[in-house]
């Protein structure tokens, strides 16, 4: 697999791959709103406008195969080898 290959990516997604690299992304919702949560940093949290926008981030890095759900309800995102190699050049 070449991990070298260039990978565009917006800024709210590399932020959420470099948190991603301390614990799991989390897709939650709650009472109150939405949020991510990745490597104890929370993203978006209530805002309709702001969590769509970093719920954007997070299916970015699903196409670009950096983060894999994990289970099967998407709610939780681990990172994969190609992502951890991504995140290491960030």
């Amino acid at each position: 697999m070449e991990t070298e290959e260039l990978i565009e990516l917006s800024n709210e997604a590399k932020q959420l791959l470099k948190a991603a690299t301390n614990r799991e992304v989390l897709k939650i919702t709650y009472m109150g709103g939405k949020m991510i949560q990745a490597g104890g940093q929370q993203f978006g949290r209530g805002k309709d406008r702001e969590a769509t926008k970093w719920k954007s981030a997070l299916k970015e890095l699903v196409e670009q195969k950096l983060v894999a759900e994990r289970g099967y309800k998407d709610e939780v995102f681990e990172l994969t080898y190609k992502g951890w190699a991504i995140a290491d050049k960030l």
